[in-house]
């Protein structure tokens, strides 16, 4: 499925490994004053509150045997779903609660095998067409789910339960790929147009779900496919990224991701990061921040003082003091631009990512295992850090291109932007990541972002225009579509 994405040169970030999550805050309202089910005799968790996000959403699974909480009588509301858990909630609302029957004895996931917690829940779904695998013959029960997948796994329960025999019907307004309907768009605009999703924008994200989020969905369903009616308008569940503690939208001016995780730089100073937090690398602490940069498992922010913050990581990061006008952050480094030019690292490398060049450089970037400067002298670029692939040694110098202005640097392997519009990459090539596209004469590149093992462009195709959004295109490791180029 394509989708259409905005880029400006400014702000053009691709991190280390891409992707994130949201975490849930507690909310009131928005689930209507209709009861969903009799629970009455049912005890409530020792962790959710009348005014928590889905609380009666979650009270109500309680009292259909849907979930039946944790072993400390809490439910864990803001705990990630993984896959298995998924196909257990579901499955017992198929089995259990519908009393619809399924082939749970067999299925093709070499990774589930019997005696597995989750084997007949996931033979279940996948037979009833339910739920796929990742691969043909993988499911992976420990991944965590997205909302996207919930959406697509919540539609099609509704859909084989013959509740209806075309599910919302022809009036349904749905959007489309190049005059394609996508499944995912059509089940979007289904669960929305049934209540059962608050909106199509949260029905469609990839941000993890969350067990409250996906007994809100899985409830919201049982109510239709039983009661054959709309059940009351769901809650939202907010986002700690998208929104402040009074719903409102906040405004970003810069985004990092990093290795699990991603930090956003929000217009009042302040910097938010979701994701996975294992080593605190999302703990954000105060500040009035004019920049941020997420590595590995760790996270920086340029201060507005010009001082440097860094938080998590799996050892402590101290900051060189000095006065910086930038800050980028690697797989266990982070690197600082002083406002004279000359570069400062701090973090934790074997192979000499924090040993500092002598050189001054007008812009630095930081990778997996380095990092590379565009020189203040005569804009050449110079790297230091792991050298596995002739990273150092074959960092250009300024030639017939022009001088260079931006350069980026993934996991050994960087790419570097020369004045006039050329890319040039060297480096680790196992997967491609150093060959970008040739252009024709009309067109050229105006940002570059590398990733673990592949890098994207700005494309313009007006070689004399001085405009700075266009295509983008994408070359190396397309695993998981991540080289697919967006056509704006």
């Amino acid at each position: 499925m394509s989708r259409i994405i905005l880029v400006s040169v400014a702000l053009v970030v691709i991190g280390i490994i891409g992707g994130g999550a949201f975490a849930l805050l507690s909310m009131s309202g928005g689930e209507g004053s209709e009861e969903l089910c009799d629970t009455s005799i049912t005890t409530p968790f020792t962790d959710i509150d009348e005014s928590d996000y889905g609380a009666k959403y979650i009270l109500c699974a309680k009292a259909l045997d849907i979930s039946s909480g944790k072993t400390d009588g809490g439910f864990h509301p803001e705990e990630k779903l993984r896959r298995g858990n998924m196909a257990t909630f579901l499955s017992r609302l198929w089995l259990d609660v519908l009393d619809k029957g399924c082939n749970t004895d067999e299925h093709p996931f070499r990774d589930v095998q019997e005696g597995h917690q989750a084997f007949e829940a996931i033979a279940c779904l996948y037979n009833q067409g339910i739920a796929k695998g990742l691969t043909a013959d993988t499911y992976e029960p420990s991944s965590l789910l997205q909302t996207w997948h919930t959406t697509l796994f919540i539609y099609r329960l509704i859909v084989e339960s013959g509740v209806s025999d075309k599910l919302c019907g022809d009036s349904l307004e749905v959007p489309t790929n190049n005059g394609n309907v996508d499944e995912l768009d059509r089940a979007a605009a289904c669960l929305f147009q049934l209540n059962i999703v608050p909106s199509v924008d949260e029905a469609i994200s990839r941000i993890e779900i969350t067990r409250a989020q996906m007994v809100v969905y899985t409830v919201g369903a049982w109510y239709y496919i039983t009661r054959s009616k709309l059940p009351p308008k769901p809650p939202t569940a907010l986002t700690q990224t998208g929104l402040n503690m009074e719903g409102q939208v906040l405004s970003y001016t810069n985004v990092s991701a990093g290795g699990s995780h991603s930090c956003g730089l929000v217009s009042d100073g302040s910097v938010k990061c979701w994701g996975d937090n294992v080593f605190g690398q999302t703990d954000v602490p105060d500040g009035e921040y004019v920049g941020v940069s997420a590595g590995g498992s760790h996270s920086c922010g340029l201060v507005s003082d010009g001082s440097v913050k860094c938080w998590g990581g799996t050892r402590v990061l101290f900051p060189s003091s000095g006065t910086y006008k930038s800050v980028v952050s690697g797989g266990t480094h982070s690197c600082g631009l002083l406002v004279d030019g000359n570069v400062k690292c701090w973090g934790y490398s074997q192979v000499g990512a924090t040993e500092e060049p002598s050189s001054q450089f007008e812009v630095i970037s930081s990778g997996d295992k380095g990092s590379c400067g565009v020189l203040r002298e005569d804009r050449a670029i110079e790297c230091w850090g792991s050298n596995a692939f002739r990273e150092i040694q074959d960092a250009p110098s300024s030639g017939s291109h022009g001088a260079y202005r931006q350069v980026s640097m993934g996991n050994e392997y960087a790419c570097a932007l020369t004045d006039d519009g050329t890319i040039t990459c060297w480096g680790n090539n196992a997967q491609g990541q150093t060959e970008p596209p040739e252009l024709s004469e009309d067109s050229r590149y105006v940002a570059i972002s590398s990733g673990d093992t592949h890098s994207c462009a700005v494309v313009v195709t007006d070689k004399d225009t001085a405009a700075d959004t266009g295509a983008v295109v994408c070359w190396g490791s397309n695993l998981y579509g991540k080289s697919d180029s967006q056509i704006l």
